[in-house]
């Protein structure tokens, strides 16, 4: 179990380890972009960015809805503060069973 929560933040900063996904987030964290808006203002195909948005929606990390017929990208707070606040920097909720400090 563990280990699987350490593989799953792994993947998660993998995901944000990419220039261009952190741009998307950039641009979403001041408000909701449709995909035409983020792939002129990032000079993206569309197809390129679907692949972004999709590796960020598979975490939650931002989801999608359609907004009068447009897609629209929304950042998920929520997600993002679970994953860099209350969990890995929140020494309460790290499990000292699981896992010896002096071994980093």
């Amino acid at each position: 179990m563990y280990d699987r929560k350490i593989k799953n933040y792994s993947n998660f900063f993998k995901v944000l380890s990419n220039d261009v996904r952190i741009k998307i987030l950039f641009e979403l964290a001041f408000s909701n972009k449709n995909y035409t808006y983020l792939m002129e203002k990032l000079d993206l195909k569309q197809s390129t960015l679907s692949n972004h948005i999709s590796k960020l929606r598979e975490y939650g990390i931002i989801y999608t809805l359609k907004k009068n017929g447009i897609l629209e990208a929304r950042l998920n707070r929520k997600v993002l503060s679970e994953y860099l606040c209350e969990e890995i920097f929140n020494p309460h909720k790290l499990s000292v069973e699981n896992y010896e400090l002096d071994k980093v």
